[in-house]
């Protein structure tokens, strides 16, 4: 069965995605695009709580930078101006993983990638102190 798109257009400012569209958007958005200022905490929306996300725009976006322990399960982290939060090759495999196969629950999903997370950025933080 095919899926109808459901486009919307978003102007928002840093952290203010999530309060910016319905619970009912959340979860049937399919086409997203942002103007305005996002920063990390927008994209944790996009990551948990959109889960028919396709298509996201953001050309038209700024990505400011954020600093805090909103985004992870522990340890706050730096997330500078102009760059996406880090997303692995392993996350996408998993969660397209989860997605078609669901042998694992989203709990685990979740739990899983923001660990690989947590390490990934402690190694990040690691290289750049050694600079």
């Amino acid at each position: 069965m095919l899926q109808a798109l459901v486009l919307k257009t978003v102007n928002v400012t840093a952290c203010g995605l999530s309060s910016s569209i319905t619970p009912t958007e959340k979860n049937t958005i399919t086409n997203l695009t942002l103007t305005g200022t996002i920063d990390a905490r927008d994209f944790k929306t996009l990551r948990d709580k959109m889960p028919e996300l396709a298509y996201l725009d953001i050309k038209k976006a700024t990505i400011s930078a954020f600093s805090g322990t909103d985004i992870t399960a522990s340890g706050s982290y730096n997330y500078p101006a102009d760059e996406i939060p880090i997303l692995s090759a392993r996350d996408i495999m998993d969660f397209l993983f989860f997605k078609f196969y669901k042998e694992m629950t989203e709990e685990r999903l979740l739990s899983q990638l923001k660990e690989c997370h947590i390490k990934r950025q402690y190694d990040i933080d690691l290289c750049y102190s050694k600079q």
